[in-house]
């Protein structure tokens, strides 16, 4: 969306730029329809413009493209909140499966675990760091899959379930 104001008058009642970035635009949207939600992704330098046009037109108005611009590896990329009209679990994992079978990264904010909410496999200096700074394990129990279970298969699309809620569930 660009805005274009010539006049002092066409600036009253806008919100700070601040206000219309990142997380606060799902904000705004979900006040207008409370059945919106949306996902984090990265869309792949060079050609990342290829990506988001892609999403655009697989998607239409079921997944609104929001992008902020970023420094990735000294290069200009996109990443973005697409916000999503949520009908079901099913729908929202496939349309998560179909971003990634284009080539973009998604960070699910609907799942718990730094591994599923983000790129998908053990981070070892992450796994290293806990041993060091947490060895008997007691902040966020449940937080790192690798801490559970170093051999849990990432390739299951089953969310993960650490032992405190196998025994709830």
């Amino acid at each position: 969306i660009v805005f274009r104001a010539d006049r002092e008058a066409d600036l009253k009642g806008l919100p700070p730029a601040y206000e219309l970035t990142w997380n606060h635009t799902t904000l705004r949207a979900i006040r207008v329809d409370p059945t919106i939600t949306y996902l984090q992704a990265r869309y792949p330098s060079p050609d990342h413009l290829a990506h988001v046009k892609a999403m655009v037109e697989r998607f239409g108005d079921e997944v609104p493209a929001h992008l902020e611009f970023i420094r990735f590896d000294g290069a200009i990329g996109a990443a973005g909140l697409p916000l999503v009209r949520y009908t079901t679990e099913e729908r929202l994992d496939e349309i998560i499966r179909i971003h990634e079978n284009n080539g973009c990264w998604i960070f699910n904010p609907h799942r718990y675990t730094l591994e599923e909410g983000g790129m998908k496999r053990t981070d070892d200096v992450q796994l290293a760091f806990k041993r060091e700074t947490d060895p008997q394990g007691l902040l966020n129990p449940g937080k790192m899959i690798a801490w559970e279970n170093p051999g849990y298969d990432y390739r299951s699309g089953k969310p993960f379930l650490f032992k405190g809620l196998q025994e709830a569930g």
